[in-house]
């Protein structure tokens, strides 16, 4: 069973894995991938997402592309919330598509592979819209966030 202290519900190695995934998915983009991870969630997922990609500054990338993987442990609700330059491409049916895959996932207690899978999901339509420049700095951290 797995633990519901965020910095402990994936392991180490986990984590390690999750950084690695965004990483290489980020090689291909000039978005950001961000996953965070919270035990509760004050209100609807989507919402706090959109709070939270503005409070952790995640909203301050050059072209608007970041993506927040948002996990909620107790509440057990998930998100993708993209930047505005991003979500103007994809849209609110893009995220739920992507969203339902990792819910999917997580029902079948597959949270690393379904983590990961979202980490490529998220990449591909960055990387559609927004393929990578010749000089891509790394906007933002890849290691998961908790709360």
């Amino acid at each position: 069973m797995r633990k519901t202290e965020p910095k402990e519900f994936f392991t180490d190695a986990e984590q390690d894995k999750i950084t690695r995934a965004i990483a290489q998915a980020e090689k291909e983009t000039s978005g950001e991938i961000c996953v965070r991870i919270d035990r509760r969630c004050p209100s609807d997922a989507v919402k706090h997402a959109g709070r939270l990609l503005r409070a952790l500054g995640y909203s301050s990338t050059k072209a608007r592309t970041a993506v927040l993987i948002y996990i909620c442990l107790e509440d057990r609700q998930v998100a993708i919330y993209g930047d505005e330059g991003i979500h103007q491409k994809i849209g609110d049916q893009g995220w739920e598509k992507i969203r339902n895959q990792l819910v999917t996932h997580f029902r079948q207690d597959q949270f690393l592979e379904g983590v990961i899978a979202t980490i490529a999901a998220v990449g591909a339509v960055l990387k559609e819209h927004f393929p990578c420049a010749k000089e891509k700095p790394n906007e933002l951290p890849d290691k998961p966030s908790f709360g």
